[in-house]
């Protein structure tokens, strides 16, 4: 302002630092110069570096930053909301995510928060879940009767849970069996017995992020 001296405004574009001079002149003619250097610096984005992410309950997390920030003036401080599930920590200066898991979750929204020192701000969010790692409760094992003749039926059974629900692939050897329907279920059935049936089974038992490899027993 011309009266006032003030500088005011929403700057619209980052600028590289310049030195501006400022004149002052009283109602005598009287004048005073001050050299000014102004630098406008880019806002801060926020990016959802990774829009969704599964965990295991009790199992140790692989440190991941779900939002990372570009522009704006370093250094950053960050703030998550709402709070994570138990076991887990956000660092505040960063913005990664760590530790242990200690309850089930289903997928929830949380909004992370930078903010540059500056005190601009610029927010991005991620879903996050805590999945049940699959656990075996009845092992893989032959259903009665346990011998077989040719033309006879094989039926093999496991019970399992997990977050989310397991699914099954049982395999002869190390290959997973096809055109069986119950191949993908928790007991297999294998009617019509051949010779060539004879083998080894297993089954692989899978949630979302980890496997187990059962054989009857």
């Amino acid at each position: 302002a011309a009266t006032g001296g003030a500088i005011t405004g929403t700057a619209t574009a980052a600028a590289a630092s310049a030195v501006y001079t400022i004149t002052a002149t009283d109602n005598v003619g009287a004048t005073a110069t001050l050299a000014l250097t102004l630098v406008v610096n880019a806002a801060p984005v926020a990016t959802s570096a990774i829009p969704s992410k599964a965990l295991l309950v009790n199992v140790a997390a692989t440190a991941f930053t779900p939002v990372t920030v570009a522009g704006g003036t370093a250094p950053f401080t960050y703030a998550i909301a709402p709070a994570l599930p138990a076991g887990l920590s956000f660092s505040a200066s960063t913005g990664a995510i760590n530790g242990t898991p200690t309850v089930v979750s289903d997928a929830v929204t949380y909004t992370v928060t930078a903010t540059d020192s500056l005190t601009a701000a610029e927010n991005a969010t991620f879903s996050l879940k805590i999945n049940r790692a699959p656990a075996i409760t009845t092992q893989p094992a032959l259903v009665a009767p346990f011998y077989y003749l040719v033309n006879g039926t094989l039926t093999l059974s496991v019970v399992a849970n997990g977050s989310p629900t397991p699914t099954y692939q049982w395999r002869k050897g190390t290959t997973p069996i096809t055109g069986n329907a119950s191949a993908t279920t928790a007991t297999l059935v294998v009617p019509g017995l051949q010779l060539t049936a004879a083998g080894s089974y297993d089954v692989v038992v899978t949630t979302t992020n980890p496997e187990l490899l059962l054989k009857p027993g």
